[in-house]
């Protein structure tokens, strides 16, 4: 058998989730997450280069702070979809930054994510008191990377 034999040959199956939306039909194609930004604060080079190639490649806006002061700066001239935290980098401050937007009424809805060792129970504790909404282990962030960015 010969794929390339004379005759006719059905059309390859595209799976569903792949079809291209729009071809033909007059609408306009544009990611789902267009409209959404997240803001990451964190200071680690190994998890902002992931995180920046993810949302490259889902084309999801992603703002990375260093500092708290810079994150609520951020988060107060457009309010984010999502703010990830590396826990265990006390440097930008990530409980407090924390702490400061669950007191502040204009800030205090914002969904918040973070990521520690799972060994540090401390810190995930920590984290929890200050008002985080969830915590994942670093490796767990990592593999759900794709599906956080894309969050509504």
């Amino acid at each position: 058998f010969s794929y390339f034999a004379a005759g006719p040959h059905p059309p390859l199956p595209v799976p569903s989730r792949l079809t291209p939306l729009g071809i033909g039909s007059g609408r306009t194609i544009r990611s789902v997450n267009a409209q959404q930004m997240i803001i990451a604060v964190l200071d680690d080079l190994m998890f902002s280069s992931k995180i920046k190639t993810a949302a490259n490649q889902l084309g999801v806006v992603v703002t990375f702070a260093r500092s708290s002061a810079a994150a609520l700066a951020e988060m107060r001239k457009s309010a984010p979809s999502l703010v990830i935290f590396d826990l265990n980098n006390p440097r930008p401050d990530p409980l407090g930054t924390v702490s400061a937007m669950k007191s502040d009424p204009g800030l205090s809805t914002i969904p918040t994510l973070g990521f520690a060792s799972h060994v540090q129970t401390d810190v995930i504790d920590a984290a929890r008191k200050a008002g985080i909404d969830e915590v994942l282990a670093r490796s767990a962030f990592t593999m759900q990377l794709g599906e956080i960015l894309q969050r509504p």
